[in-house]
């Protein structure tokens, strides 16, 4: 059976890096981004969801082996988040290990 690998950030570039080595590695891939800047891959075990973590939700994240965090802000030219971007980004990074830890992932990783 396949290891499925869930990957916040797949659309930037450490994230997308990601996405293409465990697809080389034949794992089930699910990348999650705003957006993505990078290469999609269309085969079989590559899943992409253009959405955001709060939005995309906890019923779609069962059943993962791996869970990856990769999602930062890092572009606030359009958000008003200038003054308290590194509390948002702390922000995700406590709600992506919460939400790993309720849904009782065993290995996960901030990148």
């Amino acid at each position: 059976m396949l290891k499925k690998i869930f990957i916040t950030g797949a659309g930037g570039f450490i994230g997308s890096e990601l996405v293409l080595g465990f697809n080389k590695l034949k794992y089930e891939v699910h990348a999650l981004d705003r957006f993505f800047s990078y290469p999609i891959l269309s085969n079989n075990n590559t899943y992409y969801y253009k959405n955001d973590l709060n939005v995309f939700g906890r019923k779609n994240l069962k059943n993962f082996d791996i869970f990856i965090h990769t999602a930062a802000i890092t572009n606030y030219k359009n958000l008003d988040l200038k003054d308290n971007l590194f509390e948002k980004n702390i922000s995700l990074i406590k709600k992506s290990l919460n939400l790993a830890k309720k849904l009782n992932i065993k290995k996960c990783y901030f990148l």
